[in-house]
């Protein structure tokens, strides 16, 4: 009795522990199916299976049901609005198994959408099938791009050639491929659907931005989860900091059906520099409105030269210890009325404040012991020099001008355009009826070549050279920073230049040999180094320099023929500059001034000018030929300078340079054999001196000077030959007042 039981107890327990038998499909029962809510019809492929073998298929148009006779353990539903695009590998039950699949027949297409589902057959049985995405989708989008953005191109790789219809897995042996998207700031945003990817695993999210004036550059952003079927993805490039911190972020989010919190990956990718805050001075522009907006304020090396010249001499390798660092800010404004600015002095307060050119007649008014306002009255009066207790060497240049109506577009390929920002591409080629664009709150670190005609630097922005090498020995030996004619051996014509602000020329700043018709206007130099000249014009026909200020160690602009080049330098107009020489000449005719025979300095007028500063007086006046205006002839290539004529001075004031500064010095180099100058003018010039400065001076050293006039040149209101600061030697002297 007692075995009977166990028995029966044994053969319950083996019944319980065998499966329920799965339902299979009767005669004339169907597989309920639900459309996805975006599609309102779709075209299906239904593949059975059982044991990997497939005992039957069906396609047609996706109805409410189909009939479920005949059909293995597992299903394959794929269903699409259209197939056209799709190739299927197998279109039957009972072929070998490496013949179901299915690809897209263009990659380089968007693909369709396709949906699945997959289960046991007894699952499909028991309620409606909800079908499940399969193409992934993916969005892509441009937040704030910057003007200077040409394009994002963003790769998608390692998607899957080919899928097993099988089991929906890609099928390895027939590799990968990639997807290609390109946003541009026209087209800020694109959405595609995709073949999932064909492994598991890291891969790397790959972009590439094109920015006028800067390189390419590559992002790489390391994902840790793979594209599945049916996932969701996006692609943002936020560059919504881009204008403070030049920097884009990019962020990649996937989600899938099984896990819809998407997971996302980030990286902030640094494009360019961004120029810190200056630390002296903040300027604000009052606008029409009534609020106040900040202005870019930048650093400038200056040099108090005569404090100590000498030692200067060895400062070299990028040392700088004997510089003093001024500011300057750039801003635009109309200028259709008077602009007011406020400026707060960041460090130290101060007891006075002086606003020059003194004849604009600006007086700075008091906020408080670090703040003033001050109101620009027209746009001819509008560059200026704030000098705070006197102090020349940390002032503030305040360097407006209007907005630029004529900006080309960034995308012509006669445009080399760099937008806000800082770039340093180092060396920049201007090749025939090129344009070098430097927009408003650039700054671009690069030394220019032109390497053809009409050539044209333009722009609200900065042009530095402070990255380059400052070398030198006795003199700088670095780069002349914009060069127009560096082999010297052709003649070039056409060379413009509006607007800019040039800085930091590790020598010459503006090197123009043999170029015809220059023009100069609205550019802005600041230079410290010994050599670092503003604007040598070398055997130049036609040249226009204007509006511009000037502010060097060196000669701000100095007219030559050299042995470098022994063409005339003919047809110069310099007008309504604002001139500031640290240490050597302000505007100069010469030195370099030919040699009989081969070249010489005629047909040039200067007028509308202002000489902010010059320091130097040197007692030995025969050997000395400094001043802020300067004539000064000595020989280049020969032992006899070629013949100065036709020299124009006029209309221009000089305004409180320092208590040594020589304002006027016409000089011909002693023992040359005779050389001429003729026909030379100054003429309404005024020399403002509340703390008086050094003599103006006419030496010829036994050489001979022709019909030189001065002609209401006043010291302080008194004619210049009738104060103690004039002094003509030399016999051969034709001069008359």
């Amino acid at each position: 009795m007692l075995a009977a039981v166990s028995l029966a107890l044994a053969l319950t327990a083996c019944r319980q522990k065998e499966p329920d038998p799965a339902p299979q499909p009767q005669e004339g029962e169907k597989i309920a199916f639900a459309l996805p809510e975006e599609a309102s019809s779709l075209s299906y492929l239904l593949y059975s299976f059982t044991d990997g073998e497939c005992i039957s298929f069906a396609e047609g148009e996706y109805p409410e049901a189909i009939p479920a006779e005949n059909f293995g353990d597992r299903l394959i539903v794929l269903a699409a609005q259209s197939f056209d695009a799709v190739a299927i590998g197998a279109k039957s039950e009972g072929l070998p198994l490496p013949t179901y699949y299915f690809y897209p027949k263009d990659t380089a297409s968007d693909l369709p959408g396709l949906w699945f589902w997959e289960g046991k057959t007894q699952d499909a049985l028991s309620s409606k099938l909800e079908l499940k995405p399969f193409t992934p989708s993916i969005e892509l989008k441009l937040v704030g791009a910057p003007a200077e953005l040409v394009s994002a191109k963003v790769d998608i790789e390692g998607l899957a050639r080919r899928i097993s219809l099988s089991d929906l897995t890609p099928l390895e042996q027939n590799g990968s491929w990639s997807r290609t998207f390109t946003l541009t700031p026209q087209e800020p945003q694109q959405s595609a659907l995709l073949m999932p990817m064909l492994a598991c695993g890291e891969w790397d999210l790959t972009l590439e931005l094109s920015l006028a004036g800067l390189d390419p550059q590559q992002i790489k952003l390391p994902v840790s989860k793979e594209i599945a079927p049916g996932s969701a993805a996006s692609v943002e490039l936020d560059f919504s900091q881009y204008a403070s911190k030049g920097s884009v972020l990019v962020r990649f989010s996937l989600a899938s059906g099984s896990d819809p919190v998407p997971a996302v990956w980030i990286k902030n990718h640094s494009i360019k520099e961004v120029l810190q805050p200056n630390t002296h001075y903040s300027v604000s522009v009052l606008q029409e409105d009534g609020s106040w907006k900040d202005a870019y304020v930048l650093d400038a090396l200056v040099s108090d030269a005569p404090n100590h010249h000498p030692q200067i001499w060895n400062d070299w390798n990028n040392s700088k210890g004997l510089r003093d660092t001024a500011s300057f800010v750039n801003f635009t404004a109309p200028f259709d009325s008077p602009v007011t600015i406020r400026v707060t002095k960041l460090s130290g307060s101060y007891s006075e404040v002086t606003v020059r050119p003194t004849q604009y007649g600006i007086e700075a008014r008091h906020i408080d012991n670090r703040t003033i306002e001050l109101t620009i009255p027209t746009y001819a009066q509008r560059k200026l020099s704030i000098e705070y207790d006197g102090d020349r060497f940390h002032n503030l240049m305040v360097l407006p001008e209007k907005p630029d109506t004529r900006k080309p577009d960034p995308s012509d390929p006669d445009v080399i355009y760099f937008g806000p920002g800082v770039w340093n591409p180092e060396w920049i080629s201007l090749r025939d009826n090129q344009t070098l664009y430097i927009d408003e709150g650039a700054v671009v670190y690069a030394k220019i070549n032109c390497l053809g005609d009409n050539t044209a630097i333009k722009g609200r922005g900065v042009l530095s050279g402070a990255r380059l090498a400052h070398t030198g020995d006795r003199y700088a030996s670095g780069y002349q920073l914009i060069e127009t004619n560096a082999s010297k051996t052709l003649t070039r014509k056409g060379f413009t230049v509006e607007g800019i602000t040039v800085v930091d020329s590790p020598s010459w700043t503006f090197s123009i040999y043999r170029t015809n018709d220059v023009r100069i206007e609205n550019t802005n130099i600041i230079c410290w180094i010994l050599n670092g000249d503003g604007i040598d014009l070398c055997s130049v026909d036609g040249a226009l320099v204007k509006g511009c200020f000037i502010r060097t160690y060196d000669d701000c602009i100095t007219l030559k023929v050299n042995h470098l080049s022994l063409d005339d330098t003919k047809n110069i107009r310099i007008e309504d500059n604002l001139i500031w020489a640290d240490f050597a000449g302000g505007i100069v005719v010469g030195p370099e001034s030919g040699t009989q025979g081969g070249g010489r300095i005629h047909d040039v007028e200067v007028s509308g000018c202002t000489v902010l500063d010059y320091p130097t007086r040197n007692n030995d006046y025969l050997n000395d030929d400094r001043g802020g205006l300067c004539i000064s002839q000595y020989p280049s290539g020969g032992s006899t300078s070629a013949v100065i004529s036709d020299i124009s001075f006029h209309d221009i004031v000089i305004d409180n340079i320092r208590k040594d500064g020589r304002p006027i010095s016409v000089w011909q180099k002693p023992q040359q054999g005779g050389c001429l100058m003729e026909r030379i003018s100054f003429r309404d010039i005024a020399i403002i001196s509340e703390q008086g400065c050094g003599i103006s001076t006419v030496v010829s050293n036994g050489n001979t000077i022709k019909e030189l006039t001065f002609s209401n040149v006043t010291y302080n209101g008194t004619l210049i030959q009738d104060s103690a600061h004039w002094l003509v030697e030399g016999d051969d002297i034709d001069i008359s007042y």
